[in-house]
C-alpha cells in the first residue's frame, strides 16, 4: 500500500512548495528508522522516477546523525547547482535537539532557520523516542506531522509488521487552545533491506558511542564541580560488582 506521508512529501516538493516537518516517534526497537527511511524511498521513487536500488542508494546521502552532517546536507544541494533539498532524515534527532537545552545557542539558532528552511528544504524528518524529547517550539510547528509507530500483532506470523500514524497538531486561532486530527494510517515492515542495513548498522553503533561518550563527559564535569564525595564511587568498595563477561553465556550455549 503506498505510504500516505510519501505522497505528501511529493506533492509539498511541487509548485507552490511547501515544508513538511515530521516527527517520527515510538518505543525502541518498534521500527522509528525503517519508517522514514522507507518513506523516503518511495518519495524519491515517485519524485525522480528511480528504481528501488538506486533509490535506497541515495537514501544514505539524505540522513544525518550530527549538526554538522545537516549543514552538509543543506548544503550539498546547492553546490551542485540545485536550489534546495528534497528531503534529510534526521536519526535519533532528540540527541542534539533536546528538550530540556532550549536555551542552548544552537537550538535558538536553529528555531530561527524554521523561519526560512522552506528556502532549503522541502522535507524534514526526526525520529525520537517520545516527541516531549524534541524540544517543543520543533514539536508546535505549524503544520507539524507527529507520527506514532505501534506494533500491528504480537504474535509470530505479524512479528515485523508495524503501523505508522499520522496526526496534525494545531493551535486554535485563539492562540490558547489546541487540538490534534488524525491524517493516515500507514501499514508496513519494519525490515530494512538487507545491504542498506550492513552499511547503516555500523554508522548507527558510533552514534550510540557518541552518545554515551556525551554523557560520560557531562558526568565528568558533573564530578569536578561537586565536593561531595558521593561523586566518586571509589569512596565506596563495598559497592564493587563483578564484571560481566558474555563470553561465559556463549559457552554455555555451546555446551
Amino acid at each position: 500500500m503506498p505510504s500516505e506521508l510519501a505522497r505528501r512529501i511529493v506533492n509539498a516538493y511541487y509548485p507552490p512548495e511547501e515544508f513538511v516537518l515530521v516527527i517520527v516517534y515510538a518505543s525502541l526497537g518498534y521500527g522509528k528508522s525503517a519508517y522514514q527511511f522507507k518513506v523516503t524511498v518511495e518519495a524519491l521513487k515517485s519524485l525522480y522516477h528511480i528504481g528501488d536500488d538506486l533509490a535506497w542508494d541515495t537514501l544514505k546521502s539524505m540522513i544525518c546523525f550530527h549538526p554538522e552532517q545537516f549543514f552538509q546536507k543543506l548544503d550539498e544541494s546547492r553546490e551542485l547547482g540545485f536550489d534546495k533539498t528534497s528531503i534529510i532524515n534526521w536519526d535519533d534527532a532528540g540527541l542534539w535537539l533536546y528538550a530540556m537545552d532550549w536555551d542552548d545557542p544552537f537550538i535558538e539558532a536553529f528555531t530561527k532557520w524554521l523561519n526560512v528552511a522552506r528556502t532549503d528544504l522541502t522535507c524534514l524528518i526526526c525520529s525520537t523516542p517520545s516527541p516531549t524529547f524534541i524540544f517543543k517550539k520543533l514539536r508546535d510547528f505549524p503544520s507539524a506531522i507527529t507520527v506514532q509507530i505501534t506494533k500491528h500483532g504480537f504474535d509470530r506470523e505479524h512479528l515485523w509488521l508495524r503501523e505508522a500514524k499520522g496526526y496534525l497538531h494545531y493551535v486554535l486561532p485563539d492562540l490558547k487552545k489546541t487540538r490534534v486530527r488524525p491524517l493516515f494510517a500507514d501499514r508496513f515492515t519494519c525490515k530494512m533491506p538487507e545491504n542498506f542495513f550492513k552499511w547503516y548498522q555500523p554508522i548507527r553503533d558510533t552514534y550510540a558511542a557518541m552518545a554515551q561518550r556525551l554523557m560520560k563527559e557531562k558526568w565528568g564535569e558533573l564530578k569536578a564541580r561537586g565536593k561531595s564525595k558521593v561523586f566518586e564511587l571509589s569512596e565506596y568498595p563495598e559497592m564493587q560488582l563483578p564484571h560481566f563477561d558474555p563470553r561465559k553465556l556463549r559457552f554455555a550455549l555451546q555446551t
